[in-house]
């Protein structure tokens, strides 16, 4: 009956090394880039966007899965973002950056939205940039994912 119990013991011994060898590690998930700095956030981006140009208010064209970029220029006080497409939709906005985990620029013709995430050292964007037309209509909107590459 004692050998029975150290077998039992040395199966259940092995069975739970075997379990907790084998669990992975949860890989880090991407969080908002609360109080990013602009240093941190400045440089290119390239990723994946979708591309809508609205021809009236009932059709439009859609572009999907083409290669976007941003690029972000911390001018001290300003920031300029440029975003786009090539050969197909291109935005310059500048504004005050808030060093908060979004950012929000633009005026009554054109707009840059994004969401600042980070893993660890890595950056990406999620947003959208907007051009509307005079009456403040949405003309064209580029929807995009980027990640830093410098």
């Amino acid at each position: 009956m004692n050998l029975q119990i150290k077998l039992l013991a040395l199966f259940f011994l092995g069975t739970l090394l075997v379990a907790i060898t084998s669990c992975n590690k949860e890989k880090e998930s991407w969080e908002w880039c609360n109080e990013c700095q602009s240093d941190f956030i400045s440089g290119s981006y390239e990723g994946i966007a979708s591309h809508t140009r609205y021809v009236d208010s009932s059709n439009f064209i859609e572009t999907k899965n083409k290669d976007a970029y941003v690029n972000i220029m911390d001018n001290g006080s300003t920031m300029t973002v440029q975003s786009g497409v090539i050969n197909l939709f291109a935005l310059t906005v500048s504004g005050q950056f808030q060093q908060t985990y979004y950012i929000e620029m633009g005026n009554n013709s054109m707009r840059f939205s994004a969401t600042i995430w980070r893993k660890d050292n890595e950056v990406k964007l999620v947003g959208s940039a907007q051009k509307f037309n005079s009456n403040v209509e949405l003309t064209e909107i580029l929807e995009f994912e980027v990640f830093k590459t410098e």
